[in-house]
Parts: structure tokens; sequence; C-alpha cells
């Protein structure tokens, strides 16, 4: 239909209800094929492939007209016969959710003592604190499930017991090194307690699929005098 007020020709799905609560579908655009079993109808509406839905956001009125968009997709190998699974979701506010995007945060679970120096060394990861979408950690190395952008931030906390020139931070790709924040430069305050340092930093990599990332360390110093713990968060932007 199109009316004086509209941008043209319009497609509407109308829910014939005057009950509609929070939840409940409003209207759904649905995407399959005739290959294979099920067909659509006995393929749900949620089994096929792809959909797009609209779901109230409140119990509906004159004045309660709030409502989400949902976009559902299925894996590579999925059945015909299983429902799909919610992969963005637009909410009523414009806020944007995408409840599979791969992230990853990743920590030490001990201290790591440096025993020599100029020499990249692994920082070592201990901890897997959060995953999702397949970005997975296996050791000290983060493994990436899509081609894509990744940002990855990186915290490193140092006690250190004399001033040191330079700790520099690597990020190693596939086992070489990729890229680097080489000038990390701390100042102990004197006497015998250990003086805190956080270097900080971000690196942004383009990577396949099934690329994996470490953070290494490097000491541009005459002293082993030094323990870090390390935190690295990582997720695809695009």
């Amino acid at each position: 239909t199109s009316g004086e007020n509209s941008a043209g020709p319009t497609i509407g799905l109308i829910r014939n209800d005057t009950t509609t609560v929070t939840g409940n579908v409003l209207g759904t655009f649905g995407f399959g094929h005739t290959d294979g079993s099920p067909d659509f109808p006995e393929q749900t509406p949620q089994q096929l492939p792809a959909s797009i839905r609209a779901v109230a956001a409140e119990s509906m009125g004159s004045g309660d007209d709030g409502a989400n968009m949902e976009f559902y997709t299925k894996p590579i190998n999925a059945n015909k016969d299983v429902s799909s699974t919610l992969n963005m979701k637009i909410a009523n506010d414009g806020s944007v959710t995408m409840p599979n995007q791969p992230a990853i945060l990743a920590s030490s679970s001990s201290i790591q003592t440096f025993s020599s120096t100029a020499t990249a060394t692994a920082l070592t990861l201990g901890t897997t604190d959060l995953s999702r979408g397949n970005l997975t950690r296996s050791g000290n190395n983060l493994t990436v499930p899509v081609t894509g952008y990744y940002v990855f931030h990186y915290a490193v906390a140092a006690n250190i017991f004399t001033d040191i020139r330079a700790f520099g931070v690597r990020l190693y790709k596939n086992g070489s090194s990729f890229q680097a924040h080489n000038y990390h430069a701390a100042v102990h305050n004197g006497g015998g307690a250990a003086t805190h340092y956080q270097f900080t930093g971000t690196f942004l990599a383009s990577l396949a699929a099934s690329d994996y990332v470490t953070l290494y360390g490097i000491l541009y110093d005459s002293t082993s005098n030094i323990n870090f713990q390390t935190q690295i968060n990582g997720y695809l932007i695009g």
C-alpha cells in the first residue's frame, strides 16, 4: 500500500491481535529453499535458514508501539529441522547487539619473570575470562574464527625494582612478529619496594580465518629484576 505521507509502496505485515504483549512476533520475512526436507510450512518459520522478525518490545496499544528487529541465520551444515540463531538485534532504542560477534578476554594466572634481556618472550596467559563467537585461546595463542579486521587491547602490569630503558610489546601472527610497540619506559622510585607500572596499547590486525596471534614482551636493559601479569582482549570489528 501507499499513503499520502509514505515513502512509496509498502509491504505491511500486520498482526491481527488486540492482546499483543512483549515478545510476540509481529511479522517475519523468511528465506528458504526446497532442497532436502522438510519443506516450508512443515519447516517452521523459526527453522528457515534466514529470517528477519519484528518483535513487540512492550504490551502494544495506542500509546505503546515499541518494537525490536531480530536477524536470524543458520551456520554451515545445519539441519533443516533445527531453529536458526539470533545473530543481530536492533532494539527499540536503536542499540544494536550481535550476541555471537567474536570476542575474547584472557589474562595471566600467575606472575611471569623475565630471565633474559633483548629476547622476545611470549607473555603468558592462563585464564580465559570471556570467549564468544569461536574466538578462542589455546595456551598463549588467540585463534580467530573468520576473516576480518580485529582489535586487540593489552595491559601489562609490571613490578620493577630498577630503572628500565624500554620494554617492548609485540603482536605475533602465526608465530612471526607482526606489529610492535617497542618503547615503554619505566623509572624505579627508589628503595627496596617495587614500583608499579601498567603498559597498555592497541593493535589493529587484518587476519584470516584460523590465524592466531600471540603477545610477546622484550626487555631492552641489563636487568632481569622485573615481573609481569598480562591481560588482553580482542574482538572482530568487520
